[in-house]
């Protein structure tokens, strides 16, 4: 898994790409802990993330952010400031 080490100064951005078809496995796989591995899941981590759009001329998207969707524009922009706020996931 990503940022296992607490404080090694980077932040993690997960990207979902989910279909009807696909949407059962990854159901399973969030349940099972294992969604970090699965075919449908980009995972980045960095100090600094940037991230653009595949499609030509589509300037916008919607985020998922604290769990709150948002429509927000490419490019996405992610970096971590210090000092920033740990966060902790179950295993």
């Amino acid at each position: 898994a990503l940022n296992k080490a607490s404080g090694d100064g980077k932040i993690g951005v997960y990207g979902l790409r989910v279909g009807l078809l696909n949407a059962p496995s990854l159901i399973v796989a969030f349940v099972k802990g294992t969604w970090t591995g699965h075919r449908r899941v980009t995972a980045l981590s960095d100090s600094q993330i940037t991230v653009s759009s595949l499609v030509e001329n589509e300037k916008t998207t919607q985020i998922a952010l604290d769990g709150e969707v948002k429509q927000t524009e490419y490019p996405l922009r992610f970096s971590l400031l210090a000092p920033g706020l740990r966060v902790y996931r179950p295993r």
